[in-house]
């Protein structure tokens, strides 16, 4: 695994757990790119350690990455290319909105399929009893 890919995993990470699993997994492998990491604070570069006050949790601040399924367009005069961007997003959101009228359920695909993720990998966990109905979760070590 390189060092990018690291990056993005770390970034992309939305729970402290995984979060704190990576920055662990680079400490390991390359104590320089830990020390590098530390050395930012991760409020500005990682989703787990995003504020839950703003809306967005877009990792990439280029909004015009997604027009880039538009890139024909772009010769075409400003009138035209505004027709064809325009075109091009109501096919989308209509795409989207069947989807969604085809799902029965209650929540989301998005939320669902992470959900199930969840659930998947919380097989892992080792449960901790205090004696007074507490439990706290662990990863075996």
């Amino acid at each position: 695994m390189t060092l990018k890919d690291i990056l993005w995993r770390a970034a992309k990470a939305t729970r402290m757990a995984n979060f704190e699993r990576v920055m662990n997994d680079t400490r390991i492998r390359n104590i320089a790119a830990y020390e590098w990491f530390m050395q930012r604070p991760a409020t500005h570069w990682s989703k787990s350690q995003f504020s839950t006050h703003y809306k967005s949790d877009i990792l990439l601040n280029n909004m015009s990455e997604c027009f880039n399924m538009v890139l024909r367009a772009r010769f075409k005069y400003i009138i035209d290319m505004l027709e064809t961007i325009r075109l091009v997003l109501m096919k989308e959101i209509h795409m989207r909105t069947d989807q969604m009228l085809k799902h029965n359920g209650d929540l989301c695909l998005k939320i669902v399929k992470i959900l199930e993720d969840m659930k998947k990998k919380s097989i892992e966990l080792i449960a901790y009893w205090n004696r007074k109905m507490n439990l706290k979760l662990n990863l075996p070590m």
